[in-house]
Protein backbone atom coordinates (compact mmCIF):
# COMPACT_ATOMS: atom_id res chain seq x y z
CA UNK A 1 0.00 0.00 0.00
CA UNK A 2 1.91 2.96 -1.32
CA UNK A 3 0.10 5.97 -2.19
CA UNK A 4 1.88 8.89 -3.54
CA UNK A 5 -0.99 11.40 -4.51
CA UNK A 6 0.04 15.46 -4.01
CA UNK A 7 -1.19 18.44 -5.67
CA UNK A 8 -0.29 18.14 -9.12
CA UNK A 9 -1.31 21.76 -10.10
CA UNK A 10 1.68 23.57 -11.74
CA UNK A 11 2.97 26.58 -10.99
CA UNK A 12 3.81 29.46 -12.82
CA UNK A 13 5.65 27.87 -16.20
CA UNK A 14 8.36 25.29 -17.12
CA UNK A 15 10.47 28.54 -17.53
CA UNK A 16 9.44 30.43 -14.75
CA UNK A 17 8.00 28.45 -11.54
CA UNK A 18 6.36 30.69 -9.54
CA UNK A 19 3.27 31.82 -8.76
CA UNK A 20 1.54 34.54 -6.54
CA UNK A 21 -1.86 34.06 -5.60
CA UNK A 22 -3.98 36.76 -3.93
CA UNK A 23 -6.43 34.69 -1.45
CA UNK A 24 -9.73 36.94 -0.54
CA UNK A 25 -13.43 36.33 -1.08
CA UNK A 26 -15.65 38.97 0.10
CA UNK A 27 -18.81 36.80 -0.11
CA UNK A 28 -16.88 33.10 0.78
CA UNK A 29 -15.53 31.69 3.82
CA UNK A 30 -11.78 30.10 1.83
CA UNK A 31 -10.47 26.84 2.76
CA UNK A 32 -8.25 24.66 1.44
CA UNK A 33 -8.26 21.18 2.49
CA UNK A 34 -5.35 19.13 3.91
CA UNK A 35 -2.67 18.14 0.47
CA UNK A 36 0.81 18.17 0.08
CA UNK A 37 3.09 19.52 -3.31
CA UNK A 38 6.92 19.68 -4.65
CA UNK A 39 7.04 23.72 -3.90
CA UNK A 40 7.41 25.78 -1.11
CA UNK A 41 4.69 27.63 0.30
CA UNK A 42 5.35 31.29 1.75
CA UNK A 43 1.73 32.40 3.23
CA UNK A 44 1.94 36.25 3.82
CA UNK A 45 -1.43 37.38 5.70
CA UNK A 46 -2.15 40.94 4.96
CA UNK A 47 -5.92 40.86 7.02
CA UNK A 48 -8.18 39.17 9.30
CA UNK A 49 -7.64 35.47 10.97
CA UNK A 50 -6.21 32.75 8.62
CA UNK A 51 -5.95 29.20 10.50
CA UNK A 52 -3.15 27.22 9.20
CA UNK A 53 -2.23 23.13 10.56
CA UNK A 54 1.33 21.95 9.12
CA UNK A 55 2.50 18.70 9.44
CA UNK A 56 -0.32 18.58 12.20
CA UNK A 57 0.76 21.72 14.13
CA UNK A 58 -1.73 24.54 14.32
CA UNK A 59 -1.48 27.67 14.10
CA UNK A 60 -3.26 31.20 13.94
CA UNK A 61 -1.81 33.81 11.09
CA UNK A 62 -3.18 37.51 11.63
CA UNK A 63 -2.29 40.62 9.82
CA UNK A 64 1.78 40.61 8.90
CA UNK A 65 2.30 36.73 10.14
CA UNK A 66 4.79 35.00 7.73
CA UNK A 67 4.64 30.67 7.26
CA UNK A 68 6.71 29.05 5.23
CA UNK A 69 4.96 25.57 3.94
CA UNK A 70 7.98 23.24 2.86
CA UNK A 71 7.66 20.96 0.20
CA UNK A 72 5.22 17.78 1.09
CA UNK A 73 5.10 18.94 4.30
CA UNK A 74 1.08 18.13 5.23
CA UNK A 75 -1.26 21.38 5.28
CA UNK A 76 -4.46 22.88 5.43
CA UNK A 77 -6.01 26.31 5.77
CA UNK A 78 -9.52 27.99 6.24
CA UNK A 79 -10.80 30.92 7.65
CA UNK A 80 -14.34 31.81 9.68
CA UNK A 81 -15.36 34.46 8.08
CA UNK A 82 -14.66 36.55 4.44
CA UNK A 83 -12.39 39.29 6.14
CA UNK A 84 -9.38 37.31 5.35
CA UNK A 85 -6.86 38.37 3.05
CA UNK A 86 -3.28 36.14 2.20
CA UNK A 87 -0.62 36.12 -0.11
CA UNK A 88 0.74 32.32 -0.57
CA UNK A 89 3.85 32.55 -2.92
CA UNK A 90 4.98 29.11 -4.69
CA UNK A 91 7.66 28.02 -6.08
CA UNK A 92 9.72 24.72 -6.24
CA UNK A 93 13.08 25.08 -4.29
CA UNK A 94 15.15 23.94 -7.17
CA UNK A 95 13.99 27.30 -9.10
CA UNK A 96 17.29 28.79 -7.46
CA UNK A 97 19.81 26.71 -8.61
CA UNK A 98 22.93 27.77 -10.05
CA UNK A 99 24.59 26.22 -12.87
CA UNK A 100 27.81 26.30 -11.32
CA UNK A 101 28.18 24.81 -8.00
CA UNK A 102 29.81 27.03 -5.38
CA UNK A 103 29.78 27.88 -2.01
CA UNK A 104 26.19 29.18 -1.67
CA UNK A 105 25.16 26.03 -3.61
CA UNK A 106 26.98 23.38 -1.48
CA UNK A 107 26.42 24.72 1.45
CA UNK A 108 22.94 26.11 1.97
CA UNK A 109 20.62 25.05 -1.40
CA UNK A 110 21.57 21.88 -2.12
CA UNK A 111 20.56 20.98 1.55
CA UNK A 112 17.68 22.73 0.37
CA UNK A 113 17.17 20.70 -2.54
CA UNK A 114 18.04 17.21 -0.65
CA UNK A 115 15.60 18.78 2.37
CA UNK A 116 18.43 17.91 4.56
CA UNK A 117 17.35 21.39 5.97
CA UNK A 118 14.03 23.24 5.92
CA UNK A 119 12.49 26.26 6.57
CA UNK A 120 10.69 27.10 9.88
CA UNK A 121 6.91 27.26 9.62
CA UNK A 122 6.44 30.95 11.49
CA UNK A 123 8.69 33.64 11.32
CA UNK A 124 9.25 34.95 14.55
CA UNK A 125 7.74 38.66 13.95
CA UNK A 126 10.74 39.41 16.21
CA UNK A 127 13.63 38.03 14.72
CA UNK A 128 16.31 40.33 13.35
CA UNK A 129 15.13 39.73 9.63
CA UNK A 130 11.93 39.79 9.83
CA UNK A 131 11.00 43.21 8.46
CA UNK A 132 13.73 42.66 5.44
CA UNK A 133 11.73 39.45 4.63
CA UNK A 134 8.53 41.52 4.88
CA UNK A 135 9.58 43.88 2.22
CA UNK A 136 10.90 41.15 0.29
CA UNK A 137 7.83 39.48 -0.05
CA UNK A 138 6.30 43.21 -0.75
CA UNK A 139 8.43 43.73 -3.09
CA UNK A 140 7.49 40.28 -5.44
CA UNK A 141 3.81 41.08 -5.25
CA UNK A 142 4.93 44.35 -6.81
CA UNK A 143 7.21 42.96 -9.05
CA UNK A 144 4.65 40.33 -10.36
CA UNK A 145 1.84 42.49 -10.65
CA UNK A 146 4.04 45.61 -12.79
CA UNK A 147 5.73 42.78 -14.86
CA UNK A 148 8.42 45.51 -15.62
CA UNK A 149 11.35 45.05 -17.69
CA UNK A 150 13.21 41.70 -16.04
CA UNK A 151 11.07 40.91 -13.20
CA UNK A 152 11.89 37.64 -13.43
CA UNK A 153 15.27 38.09 -12.81
CA UNK A 154 14.34 40.66 -9.90
CA UNK A 155 12.24 37.64 -8.84
CA UNK A 156 14.77 35.29 -7.95
CA UNK A 157 16.87 37.50 -6.56
CA UNK A 158 14.12 38.08 -3.90
CA UNK A 159 13.54 35.02 -3.27
CA UNK A 160 17.91 34.18 -3.32
CA UNK A 161 17.26 36.80 -0.87
CA UNK A 162 14.76 35.19 1.42
CA UNK A 163 16.58 32.04 1.82
CA UNK A 164 20.03 34.21 2.86
CA UNK A 165 17.83 36.19 5.27
CA UNK A 166 16.61 32.74 6.66
CA UNK A 167 20.25 31.86 7.45
CA UNK A 168 20.90 34.86 9.17
CA UNK A 169 18.29 34.97 11.35
CA UNK A 170 18.35 30.86 12.38
CA UNK A 171 15.28 30.16 10.80
CA UNK A 172 16.26 26.99 8.86
CA UNK A 173 17.05 23.79 10.58
CA UNK A 174 17.92 20.25 10.43
CA UNK A 175 14.75 18.47 9.25
CA UNK A 176 15.79 15.08 11.23
CA UNK A 177 16.09 16.72 14.48
CA UNK A 178 12.54 18.40 13.62
CA UNK A 179 10.48 15.58 13.81
CA UNK A 180 10.29 11.80 15.82
CA UNK A 181 10.45 8.83 13.85
CA UNK A 182 6.71 8.09 15.34
CA UNK A 183 5.22 11.48 14.38
CA UNK A 184 7.25 11.30 10.48
CA UNK A 185 5.47 7.71 10.85
CA UNK A 186 2.13 9.13 11.71
CA UNK A 187 2.86 12.30 9.02
CA UNK A 188 3.02 9.58 6.32
CA UNK A 189 0.25 7.47 6.93
CA UNK A 190 -2.10 10.86 7.56
CA UNK A 191 -0.55 11.39 3.82
CA UNK A 192 -1.93 8.00 2.22
CA UNK A 193 -5.21 8.40 4.12
CA UNK A 194 -5.68 12.07 2.43
CA UNK A 195 -4.66 10.30 -0.86
CA UNK A 196 -7.01 7.47 -0.91
CA UNK A 197 -9.79 9.98 -0.29
CA UNK A 198 -8.30 12.42 -2.89
CA UNK A 199 -8.29 9.23 -5.24
CA UNK A 200 -12.06 8.23 -4.43
CA UNK A 201 -13.99 11.48 -3.51
CA UNK A 202 -16.09 11.39 -6.65
CA UNK A 203 -17.34 8.54 -5.83
CA UNK A 204 -18.86 6.54 -2.94
CA UNK A 205 -16.18 5.95 -0.11
CA UNK A 206 -17.84 3.24 2.85
CA UNK A 207 -16.29 3.88 5.78
CA UNK A 208 -15.50 -0.05 6.28
CA UNK A 209 -13.68 -0.18 3.20
CA UNK A 210 -11.43 2.48 3.84
CA UNK A 211 -10.63 1.67 7.59
CA UNK A 212 -10.11 -1.88 6.47
CA UNK A 213 -7.63 -0.70 3.77
CA UNK A 214 -5.34 0.88 6.65
CA UNK A 215 -6.00 -1.97 9.14
CA UNK A 216 -8.41 -0.39 11.41
CA UNK A 217 -11.89 -1.23 12.88
CA UNK A 218 -14.62 1.45 11.10
CA UNK A 219 -14.70 2.69 14.92
CA UNK A 220 -10.90 2.99 15.70
CA UNK A 221 -10.53 5.18 12.47
CA UNK A 222 -13.16 7.39 12.83
CA UNK A 223 -11.43 8.20 16.21
CA UNK A 224 -7.92 8.77 14.72
CA UNK A 225 -9.55 10.77 11.76
CA UNK A 226 -11.22 13.17 14.19
CA UNK A 227 -8.48 13.32 16.77
CA UNK A 228 -5.94 14.11 13.54
CA UNK A 229 -7.84 15.96 11.08
CA UNK A 230 -9.95 17.93 13.24
CA UNK A 231 -13.23 16.75 11.63
CA UNK A 232 -14.86 13.81 10.90
CA UNK A 233 -14.13 11.48 8.01
CA UNK A 234 -17.34 12.20 6.53
CA UNK A 235 -16.93 16.25 6.97
CA UNK A 236 -14.31 15.95 5.64
CA UNK A 237 -14.83 14.14 2.37
CA UNK A 238 -17.67 16.85 2.22
CA UNK A 239 -15.45 19.46 2.34
CA UNK A 240 -13.25 18.12 0.07
CA UNK A 241 -15.94 17.66 -2.41
CA UNK A 242 -17.14 21.21 -2.36
CA UNK A 243 -13.63 22.19 -2.74
CA UNK A 244 -13.52 20.49 -6.37
CA UNK A 245 -16.77 21.91 -7.20
CA UNK A 246 -15.66 25.33 -6.25
CA UNK A 247 -13.02 24.84 -8.64
CA UNK A 248 -15.37 23.67 -11.47
CA UNK A 249 -17.80 26.27 -10.64
CA UNK A 250 -15.41 29.04 -11.57
CA UNK A 251 -13.68 27.43 -14.50
CA UNK A 252 -15.83 25.66 -16.36
CA UNK A 253 -19.18 25.89 -18.24
CA UNK A 254 -20.68 22.93 -16.52
CA UNK A 255 -24.15 23.23 -14.83
CA UNK A 256 -24.41 22.98 -11.21
CA UNK A 257 -26.30 20.48 -11.64
CA UNK A 258 -23.70 18.26 -13.50
CA UNK A 259 -20.83 19.56 -10.74
CA UNK A 260 -22.84 18.40 -7.94
CA UNK A 261 -22.94 14.67 -9.39
CA UNK A 262 -19.43 15.28 -10.83
CA UNK A 263 -18.33 15.72 -7.26
CA UNK A 264 -19.77 13.01 -5.28
CA UNK A 265 -22.92 14.42 -4.31
CA UNK A 266 -26.48 12.03 -5.15
CA UNK A 267 -28.51 14.55 -4.25
CA UNK A 268 -28.77 18.08 -5.71
CA UNK A 269 -30.39 19.56 -3.22
CA UNK A 270 -28.07 18.33 -0.22
CA UNK A 271 -25.41 19.78 -2.25
CA UNK A 272 -26.88 22.82 -2.33
CA UNK A 273 -27.02 23.18 1.08
CA UNK A 274 -24.16 21.89 2.12
CA UNK A 275 -22.24 24.38 0.16
CA UNK A 276 -24.34 26.77 1.37
CA UNK A 277 -22.94 25.88 5.01
CA UNK A 278 -19.43 25.75 4.38
CA UNK A 279 -19.03 28.72 2.25
CA UNK A 280 -21.63 31.12 3.40
CA UNK A 281 -23.40 31.26 0.05
CA UNK A 282 -25.03 29.48 -2.77
CA UNK A 283 -23.18 27.69 -5.91
CA UNK A 284 -25.08 30.35 -8.13
CA UNK A 285 -23.99 33.23 -6.51
CA UNK A 286 -20.10 31.87 -6.25
CA UNK A 287 -20.12 31.21 -9.56
CA UNK A 288 -21.74 34.85 -10.78
CA UNK A 289 -19.37 36.40 -7.86
CA UNK A 290 -16.29 34.43 -9.68
CA UNK A 291 -16.91 35.40 -12.92
CA UNK A 292 -17.45 38.90 -11.70
CA UNK A 293 -14.04 38.87 -10.48
CA UNK A 294 -12.40 37.48 -13.48
CA UNK A 295 -13.92 39.86 -15.99
CA UNK A 296 -13.05 42.76 -14.06
CA UNK A 297 -8.85 41.54 -13.71
CA UNK A 298 -9.17 41.37 -17.84
CA UNK A 299 -9.92 44.97 -18.20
Amino acid sequence: MNYSLKEEKSHGTSLYPFEIYHMHNENAKMFVLHHWHNYVEIIYVKSGKLFININNEQYVGTPGDIFIINEEELHEMYSEDTKTLYHAFLFPIQYLNFEMKDLVESSYLESLYNQDIIFVNKLPTNSEVYEEILSELETLIRLNFSKETAYQFATKISLLKIVYLSVKGDLIKERKSSISLAKYNKLNLLKNITSYIYENYNSKIYLKTIASEFNMSPKYFCKFFKDNFGKTFIEYVKGLRIEKSMDMLANTDLSIMDIAFANGFENFSYYIRTFKKLIGCTPLSYRKKKLQNNSALEH
